[in-house]
């Protein structure tokens, strides 16, 4: 019963809701206290953060892939498997992270440059990116621990973690910014010491959790070199979860090299509205990670038909949750936007937003139920190639297209995100209608209980 209730998608979605709402309250109360600083030093922070996600498709490889082989392997009741995965997976962060770091902190100017960062932008944003690019080894290891944890069924640890992140990130913000308590005035400078104490500060209690995280808990053994059949397994599933991540976060950082071009006000809009959209996008994204987590323990039980309603139920709990918030979004979104500048211009540009933004979300919702659950069964190269072809050919494209041959400006782009969207939803939709992979587990369960009967 127990057990039952732990992966309730209610009890595994809420702690990932109030996580993802502290990180969004958290970035909108950040980019809101930069924006004193100044409208450029607020488009800094978000062309530097486009170039962080980009740049996080390095070990997203691995986190993703990890998560669901270990959620796979502790709802078959294979413990040590899913601690080695841990293991392996917390090793390979400490590598990549490190390589990172390094590079981020070397050529960070050079690939604001490659982005079309605008000149009244630049010297800001090449501040925050080398300090907290420099951070990403700790970034990568946190990510790791945090995905781990959660994909164990424990998804309130991960949300009291953020909760203190946030608070210490705030403090900090608020000393090093506006040089409280007798500190210097740092700006972004601060910013990005803020950023890299509180993240660096999470890490140290996420790998306290992570200790107790497994019951029976970690041994010497499983830090002792590297499981080949499981890093397969992770690698199968994990190198197309990656390549979409690229896809995605490439194709926005070219969108966002888009937006930049049409000049300093767009890039400030830009990042305003991917601040205060970004509340619909976490509550419907934290209701697919939790059936993503249900999924893959109920799949690694060999319960297929639990597993197949429940990307249904995640589908309709999440549209009901993304309309609502989408049209809160749109009725005070005016009052919102004022609250992060007062420049006529950016205002003029961002607030017709609000209302393309109502048909946005809810098609983001559609597919993130059938894709996340698509990749909890090891579906990944299906959802790897449909999304790939889109992002590039339907969002990217048309972005282009609409926005700067045609010259609709970032309206263009937003009707190009809801083709790709509308384009990706429909594949997923179809292909977890066809149970693809589960059914072939279903089939192959069903050959083998046969044979044991005969």
């Amino acid at each position: 019963m127990a057990e039952k209730k732990q992966l309730s998608l209610w009890y595994l979605a809420w702690p990932i809701a109030v996580e993802m709402l502290l990180q969004f309250l958290m970035g909108s109360v950040d980019t809101l206290m930069v924006s004193h600083i100044s409208d450029y030093a607020s488009s800094a922070v978000g062309l530097s953060n486009q170039i962080l996600n980009a740049t996080s498709v390095m070990f997203t490889l691995i986190n993703s892939g990890a998560g669901i082989v270990i959620a796979q392997k502790l709802g078959a009741g294979l413990v040590e498997q899913a601690r080695r995965t841990a293991a392996i997976t917390v090793k390979a962060n400490l590598v990549v992270g490190a390589i990172l770091s390094l590079f981020l902190f070397v050529y960070a100017e050079w690939m604001l440059g490659f982005m079309q960062a605008p000149e009244q932008v630049l010297p800001l944003a090449a501040t925050y990116l080398s300090i907290v690019g420099s951070n990403t080894i700790v970034i990568s290891l946190y990510t790791a621990t945090s995905a781990i944890i959660r994909n164990t069924g424990n998804t309130r640890a991960p949300m009291l973690i953020v909760m203190g992140m946030n608070i210490i990130h705030l403090l900090l913000n608020y000393v090093f910014i506006y040089g409280a308590f007798g500190f210097p005035e740092w700006g972004i400078f601060g910013v990005s010491i803020s950023t890299v104490i509180s993240r660096t500060i999470a890490l140290v209690f996420s790998l306290i959790v992570l200790y107790r995280a497994f019951n029976p808990g970690f041994v010497k053994r499983d830090w002792q070199g590297f499981d080949m059949k499981l890093v397969k397994e992770v690698w199968r599933i994990g190198w197309p979860m990656s390549i979409n991540a690229a896809s995605w976060n490439y194709s926005q950082a070219i969108i966002f090299a888009m937006v930049a071009s049409m000049g300093a006000a767009s890039l400030a809009s830009f990042t305003y509205m991917n601040t205060i959209q970004s509340l619909p996008w976490l509550v419907g994204m934290s209701v697919a990670m939790a059936s993503q987590i249900r999924v893959g323990h109920l799949y690694g039980a060999g319960n297929f038909e639990a597993c197949y309603r429940s990307a249904f139920a995640a589908l309709w709990s999440g549209l009901a949750y993304v309309l609502v918030t989408s049209l809160l979004l749109w009725l005070v979104g005016r009052t919102a936007l004022g609250w992060f500048t007062s420049d006529a211009e950016v205002l003029k540009i961002a607030v017709p937003l609000l209302a393309v933004n109502v048909i946005l979300q809810p098609l983001k919702m559609i597919n993130q139920a059938f894709a996340f659950s698509l990749n909890a069964v090891g579906d990944t190269r299906f959802t790897a190639v449909t999304n790939m072809s889109s992002m590039w050919l339907v969002a990217a494209a048309c972005s282009y297209y609409f926005g700067i041959a045609l010259g609709w400006g970032i309206v263009g782009i937003y009707m190009a995100m809801i083709m790709d969207e509308s384009i990706r939803g429909i594949l997923v939709a179809i292909r977890w209608k066809k149970r693809g992979r589960l059914k072939m587990q279903e089939d192959e369960v069903s050959l083998v209980q046969k044979q044991v009967s005969l």
